[in-house]
């Protein structure tokens, strides 16, 4: 299937961006716009920022906002999801743009980049000093509360609310935006099927999670589509790819999902998301060598804390684990009393024959709680 008018919007914004940013160096001042998603760039924050971006071009074409994929280049072909969403609707990745263009935009030029937030409410470590102006934020995690008065002052949106996919927050608020023209629902339903993927992932084909926003644009997307879509198929395609982790290694294994934090004064912490067990990483890979990469993985970023977080089907039932290491200078007491403090949250059982003196892990029968619980939780207990 061919994005015809999302590709047109894409290849406008190479062109126009290009030609500004060439004019634009050291002495010349330039404006940027930009709708940014997490670091973590799964399927719902990339498909957000893209689809944030197309619609809102629909309501004012002249000043385009560029979406922005928050991760290297490169990392993108780890996100097989993506990449097969992206594949079967002819959008190709040459069109994006990716961390390393914002830093380079930074460097080349005095831009001022005016950024909406898209799956996150608060600019990322990684990401810091690059934005200007937060211009706007659609969100479903929880309300930092920052923000608000440059928001304001550029009169953007600034919705933080509950959903299983922030895909439905954004098609929500820009579907009762746009008039119901058909010209525009014609554009609409061009993405629709990027929402409805993404829609599908974060909330296990609409049986987990799902809000009643997460219900209403369901509806929609339907509406809008008016084919015979076999939506089970498009979810078990999508999520066959989304957990297809052959031939990576486990340092690309630990990149292919991973949020960095600074909690407290200066605490770094970063957290990946791994949809295969530890037992199936130390079967590919050795107990020596999960500890081995997660120390390399802790000094490459510069982390005090790194946590996996895992989640997974055995023998038809969903399970979660969890392991935490610490880098070489924090001392043993504190992993401890942090994993004593998350332990009735999560409540956790430790997996004794997978965890060393550095490394512990453990079943998490919460499987409720994921990575946008156990951040704030990691975040209360460095603060306390």
């Amino acid at each position: 299937m061919m994005s015809g008018e999302l590709v047109k919007f894409l290849t406008h914004l190479k062109a126009l961006y290009l030609k500004t940013l060439k004019s634009c160096g050291a002495e010349n001042k330039c404006h940027l716009n930009i709708v940014c998603g997490n670091e973590s760039a799964d399927l719902d924050s990339i498909v957000s920022s893209i689809t944030y971006a197309y619609l809102r071009s629909l309501k004012d074409s002249s000043s385009p906002f560029l979406p922005l994929i928050n991760i290297p280049r490169d990392d993108l072909k780890l996100r097989r999801d993506v990449c097969y969403l992206f594949n079967s609707h002819s959008i190709p990745s040459d069109l994006l743009y990716f961390r390393e263009d914002l830093h380079n935009w930074k460097k080349e030029s005095s831009c001022t980049i005016n950024c909406v937030l898209v799956d996150h409410n608060d600019i990322p470590a990684i990401s810091e000093n690059l934005f200007t102006n937060i211009v706007g934020i659609v969100d479903h995690h929880k309300d930092a509360g920052l923000h608000s008065k440059t928001i304001d002052k550029f009169s953007g949106p600034r919705i933080v609310e509950t959903a299983g996919s922030c895909s439905s927050l954004v098609f929500n608020y820009w579907f009762k935006t746009l008039n119901d023209s058909v010209k525009n629902r014609e554009a609409i339903k061009e993405v629709v099927p990027l929402l409805l993927g993404a829609l599908l992932i974060d909330t296990d084909n609409m049986k987990n999670k799902v809000e009643p926003i997460d219900k209403e644009v369901f509806g929609e997307y339907k509406n809008l589509l008016a084919t015979s879509v076999d939506i089970d198929s498009f979810y078990q395609k999508l999520r066959e790819a989304k957990d297809d982790i052959d031939g990576l290694d486990l340092h690309d294994i630990l990149r292919k999902d991973y949020k960095e934090f600074i909690f407290g004064t200066n605490t770094r912490c970063g957290i990946a998301s791994i949809v295969k067990s530890i037992q199936w990483i130390e079967s590919e890979f050795g107990k020596s060598d999960i500890e081995e990469h997660c120390s390399k993985f802790i000094e490459e970023n510069n982390l005090d804390l790194l946590v996996l977080m895992t989640s997974f089907t055995n023998d038809g039932v969903f399970a979660k684990q969890i392991a935490f290491q610490t880098n070489s200078d924090q001392k043993p007491d504190l992993l401890k009393a942090l994993i004593d403090c998350l332990s009735p949250k999560l409540n956790l059982e430790k997996i004794d024959p997978l965890s060393t003196e550095c490394f512990k892990c453990y079943d998490q029968k919460n499987i409720k709680a994921s990575r946008k619980q156990v951040a704030p939780y990691v975040d209360a207990f460095i603060n306390s």
